[in-house]
């Protein structure tokens, strides 16, 4: 017990080396842009919003799609060539960003309720989202079409992502507390991880990229925690020498 209590107490605070204040509602997600300078972060105040991290401030006007003025956005996801984002928002819409214009270039709807969690396959050929009418679509980014529609059993789909080689999806939502892998072509579920609570966002090991099995590549989820900063601050930290960047969502409720 002591040697455990002497490690824990040798163990450096992590502090923020960045903070950025500009949104009006509380930060629902924040991606980095390939070339380790920019971030971009989305809110429930509607835009998306560009950071230089080395000036510690908002660059260029707000993302705006101008016919979704108030529509929360709850998550994003930067293409595979760092090209593209998609975004999900309140008006169940899967919106694509223009990097470089950062213009709307295509919004694809069918879910029924608010879209709150999207990510890319890594050939950049798929976009799947997760929503509130407790589905998961997977969506030709080309054309829009969804190629997949998966009634998860959630009430809410909080976390998609697919497995590194495309084969599998992984979902985790409310009501059923679990994370569930489904077949991606055929949408058929393969096996349920149960957890206590929500679970609100996952990972794949990448470094699997190949399918060891039925669902034995390493898959890790995180639960509801809470956070006593600003729901509108975001932080970033700097955690390990080999990251440049951790970048934390900050929620008090």
């Amino acid at each position: 017990m002591s040697s455990q209590t002497n490690k824990n107490q040798e163990m450096p605070a992590i502090m923020p080396c960045r903070m950025m204040r500009g949104h009006t509602d509380r930060v629902h997600g924040v991606l980095h842009l390939p070339e380790g300078r920019h971030i971009i972060t989305c809110s429930w105040d509607g835009p998306l919003r560009l950071w230089d991290l080395e000036g510690n401030a908002q660059i260029v006007e707000d993302w705006r799609d101008d016919r979704a003025k108030n529509a929360r956005v709850y998550s994003m996801a930067l293409s595979p060539n760092g090209t593209m984002l998609a975004s999900g928002s309140q008006d169940g819409k899967v919106r694509l960003w223009d990097i470089d214009t950062r213009k709307v270039i295509e919004k694809w709807t069918g879910h029924t309720n608010h879209v709150l969690s999207v990510c890319w396959s890594g050939d950049g050929k798929r976009v799947l989202s997760g929503s509130s009418d407790g589905t998961a679509r997977i969506l030709d980014a080309k054309s829009g079409k969804t190629v997949l529609n998966i009634k998860t059993g959630h009430e809410r789909v909080y976390a998609v992502i697919y497995s590194p080689n495309q084969t599998k999806i992984a979902t985790g939502g409310d009501k059923e507390d679990a994370v569930k892998i489904w077949d991606a072509k055929t949408g058929k579920l393969l096996t349920t991880l149960k957890h206590d609570n929500i679970v609100l966002s996952l990972a794949w090991d990448i470094k699997q990229k190949e399918a060891l099995g039925p669902v034995r590549q390493p898959l890790v989820s995180f639960v509801w925690v809470r956070f006593v900063l600003k729901r509108t601050d975001v932080e970033v930290k700097r955690m390990l020498p080999r990251v440049s960047h951790t970048v934390t969502h900050v929620d008090n409720q």
